[in-house]
C-alpha cells in the first residue's frame, strides 16, 4: 500500500513516511491484517522539519516555487531502519 498526499495531505504523507513511535501501533495493526505501507508521495507537503525521525520507507516529495515558475522539484529520500521493540 502507498500513501499519496496533496497540500496539507502532503505533510501527512511525509509524517507517515518517518519513524514516529506513535505510528507503530497502527503499523502493527495493519501488519496483523497482512497490510504494509511501502511508499509515500507528497506533493507540495509541509515544510516543518522532523529532526530525529528518520525516513522509514521510500519517500518522494514533489515541491515547487514561484521563483522557478512552479516547476516541480523532485526530492527523494529513503534509508533503512532497524527498530527494536
Amino acid at each position: 500500500m502507498a500513501v499519496l498526499g496533496l497540500s496539507h495531505g502532503g505533510g501527512t504523507a511525509i509524517y507517515i513516511a518517518r519513524d514516529h513511535p506513535e505510528l507503530r501501533p497502527l503499523q502493527d495493526r495493519l501488519a496483523a491484517r497482512h497490510g504494509k505501507l511501502v511508499a509515500s508521495v507528497a506533493m507540495y507537503g509541509g515544510c516543518t522539519p522532523s529532526a530525529g525521525y528518520p525516513v522509514a520507507m521510500p519517500l518522494l516529495e514533489l515541491i515547487g516555487d514561484q521563483a522557478i515558475g512552479h516547476r516541480l522539484l523532485l526530492v527523494s529520500s529513503w534509508q533503512t531502519r532497524s527498530r527494536t521493540e
